[in-house]
């Protein structure tokens, strides 16, 4: 909250149909469900897709100093902005996984990067993205 996220450039993702596996160089279904994966420690992913702020601007606001067309209708913020997320069952959550000592590092207690490489490792799992 004291940082509030800025849009400052747009940011695309493609979805791919599901009976498509994407090639992911040295990546093993092991490394989405290790051995010593503790739900102790989770990470969880938003990925959004937007326009610039520019565009955004554009399509969502009228401004005074635009000619208003009564037939020109203007997109809601809600449908400009996308995100990402998984589907299991009709019920949608976000991407991520549980936090694995071996793959991930030993304290996400007291290190913040042990959870950034668990977000990094179940992004790349489940969606392909790096």
């Amino acid at each position: 909250l004291t940082q509030p996220y800025k849009i400052e450039c747009h940011a695309d993702f493609q979805i791919m149909h599901t009976d498509v596996q994407p090639e992911i160089p040295g990546f093993t279904v092991d490394k989405l469900n290790p051995a010593d994966a503790n739900p102790l420690f989770q990470a969880k992913v938003m990925l959004m897709a937007s326009p610039d702020l520019e565009e955004i601007m554009k399509n969502v606001c009228v401004f005074g100093e635009d000619s208003y067309d009564q037939g020109e209708s203007k997109t809601s913020l809600q449908k400009t902005l996308s995100f990402l997320t998984g589907s299991r069952d009709n019920e949608l959550f976000p991407i991520g996984g549980s936090w694995s000592p071996s793959l991930d590092g030993l304290n996400p207690a007291d290190d913040p990067n042990v959870l950034i490489n668990t977000a990094i490792r179940s992004c790349l799992a489940l969606t392909g993205i790096d």
